[in-house]
């Protein structure tokens, strides 16, 4: 990972689950580290784990 403070995070709580959390790390090779975890009560444990080459962040509005 290049720069911690560049990461992006997407915390998300399913009907009736426990939350869980999505971090993009940016590589030095210019791709993401994509890391999904789900809290367990008092820490966020990883679940998953893989490459991807882009992240979009879109918010869209309701018309």
């Amino acid at each position: 990972m290049t720069d911690p403070s560049e990461a992006i995070v997407v915390r998300r709580t399913p009907a009736g689950g426990t939350p869980r959390r999505d971090r993009y790390e940016p590589r030095s090779d210019g791709r993401y580290d994509h890391v999904e975890e789900e809290w367990t009560g008092c820490a966020w444990r990883p679940v998953g784990r893989q490459i991807v080459d882009s992240v979009v962040v879109v918010q869209e509005v309701d018309a």
